[in-house]
């Protein structure tokens, strides 16, 4: 019997906080070592201080902690001074230990507002802050085995780091910095108690899914049922669920459950579930907490990622949205198993795109694995999905808003939003970009932008893996027509992103006929 993980740090650097939501994920019981303090001396701390003293104090601490050390299984939080003693020190020794980390001016912030009193730092907690930290610095990281920062971060946000460490054998976190306070977006498999985590701290829950995913929600409800009221809700499969209709259903089944802001929305499917779901929680009472567990391959890699959320209109695709920060995006591998080919495909073309505009390591991995690419139990799709959500992540660090940079993401998407708008039934998300990579390319290479062979290289790449590369069967003047409602549109005037080569984006504007020309021939228009 040992404990599973141990917490260490300055008062108020967040160990009670961080430690229970980590006991809960862990399904595993908590304990403060004041609270095992009190119960054994049968005193509150200060009445142990106004009696004993801090020396007297000390002891019976390090007794009670080098008692739970041997005896408990659980998680365990310790005073901030505990490391003072040297018996608490060699006792802490092989096991787990955590240091969370804040500065002083945090510290003292949360000193400041808690209800807790503190007898050690109840007067001049400036000062008193800045003494203890000089007195016990380095026995903190000498006692500790990983440190964490927990300055200005949610705790959710630090216990998910801490989890990230006992798990890091089978478990990715990427952060995303994106405003007000970022969020982490978790690949992995079985991650339920992440999902518990997440929504810790919430009143009623409220699950949004897509019809064929109802198992999945099953498993959802089972696992946040226990320790909240969750309410379900399906939306319309497909794009379907992108449309007004739905929208309003969903503000109309918020209403009913009386969800308030202290609730949560969950959104469980493919993209079209979470961009229809996060447009309806950003406008909820001005903003609903929202968790995001993506189902499709094309959600993990791109529609969970960055804080958008769209509607349909019949003037064209995602013409209506918001950007709105998830509190997590939970990406678990499992529910990969047993969707279509062509689904896993259309999510692979995203995966192709970002080789193409930052990470050519991606397209290597994909060329190298032949079958293997579409096997989510398979270290090449798992390293692809990392590498992908890694591009990604740090393009929308960089441009949360969408002002400059993150256009880059939109590589393929002009024309691939104009086929979506025109041929909605019969063609998937991902098999429009990939007709649209081949179309970019070759207006790029028309316009003598891009090196000679640049479109016979998107086009190997594409179609070596089972994807479209051209569009014969569509209507040019309605793709024209569509392409004038492109958000990157400024004037009036069109503008394209294009590559000069891999991870070499510069936007096109208003291209000249003859290279829109070559563009729409090369894709057998």
């Amino acid at each position: 019997m040992s404990v599973k993980a141990v917490f260490i740090g300055m008062p108020g650097a967040g160990k009670t906080t961080v430690g229970g939501l980590v006991a809960q994920a862990l399904g595993c019981e908590f304990k403060d070592s004041d609270d095992l303090i009190e119960e054994t001396a049968g005193r509150t701390i200060p009445e142990i201080f106004a009696a004993d003293g801090e020396k007297g104090f000390r002891a019976i601490e390090a007794r009670v902690i080098q008692e739970a050390l041997v005896g408990y299984d659980g998680v365990l939080s310790l005073g901030g001074g505990a490391v003072l003693t040297a018996s608490t020190r060699e006792a802490l020794r092989g096991h787990p230990v955590f240091l969370l980390n804040a500065d002083n001016d945090e510290l003292v912030r949360r000193l400041t507002s808690s209800s807790i009193i503190r007898p050690l730092v109840r007067d001049d907690p400036e000062g008193r802050v800045a003494t203890l930290r000089r007195e016990r610095e380095d026995l903190y990281r000498a006692s500790a085995r990983y440190t964490v920062e927990s300055d200005g971060r949610p705790a959710r946000r630090v216990a998910r780091k801490v989890l990230s460490i006992i798990d890091q054998l089978e478990q990715l976190v990427v952060e995303v910095e994106d405003e007000p306070t970022g969020y982490d977006v978790v690949v992995g498999t079985g991650l339920g108690r992440d999902l518990r985590v997440a929504c810790q701290g919430a009143g009623s829950i409220f699950v949004c899914y897509a019809p064929e995913v109802a198992k999945r929600k099953d498993e959802v409800m089972e696992i946040l049922g226990h320790d909240h009221e969750v309410i379900s809700f399906a939306l319309p499969s497909g794009e379907e669920a992108k449309s007004y209709e739905s929208v309003i259903r969903l503000w109309n089944a918020f209403g009913e459950a009386k969800l308030g802001r202290d609730g949560l929305i969950v959104a469980i499917g493919g993209g079209a579930t979470t961009d229809s779901v996060g447009f309806a929680a950003s406008t909820w009472l001005r903003g609903v907490p929202l968790v995001l567990v993506p189902t499709t391959l094309l959600g993990m890699v791109d529609t969970a990622i960055g804080s958008k959320t769209g509607v349909n209109t019949p003037s064209g695709t995602n013409l209506v949205g918001s950007f709105y920060t998830p509190i997590e995006v939970l990406c678990d591998l499992g529910h990969l198993e047993g969707l279509p080919e062509r689904e896993l495909r259309s999510g692979l073309a995203e995966i192709i795109k970002y080789g193409f505009i930052a990470d050519r390591r991606v397209l290597d991995i994909v060329e190298s694995a032949g079958s293997d690419i579409l096997d989510y139990r398979k270290q090449p799709l798992r390293d692809a999905i990392e590498r992908s959500i890694r591009v990604k992540a740090e393009i929308v660090s960089s441009d949360p808003h969408e002002e400059g940079r993150r256009e880059v993401l939109n590589y393929g998407h002009t024309l691939g939003h104009a086929i979506e708008a025109c041929d909605p039934e019969d063609i998937r998300h991902g098999e429009a970009v990939s007709i649209g990579c081949v179309f970019a390319a070759a207006l790029a290479e028309s316009a003598g932008m891009a090196p000679q062979g640049w479109t016979q290289e998107h086009r190997r790449v594409f179609a070596a893996n089972g994807l479209p590369v051209a569009y014969p069967q569509g209507d040019r003047a309605a793709l024209e027509e569509a392409m004038t409602l492109d958000k990157k549109v400024r004037d009036h005037q069109q503008r394209f992103v294009v590559l000069a080569d891999y991870g070499r984006p510069q936007v096109l504007s208003q291209p000249a006929p003859e290279h829109i020309d070559a563009a729409f021939a090369a894709i057998g228009l």
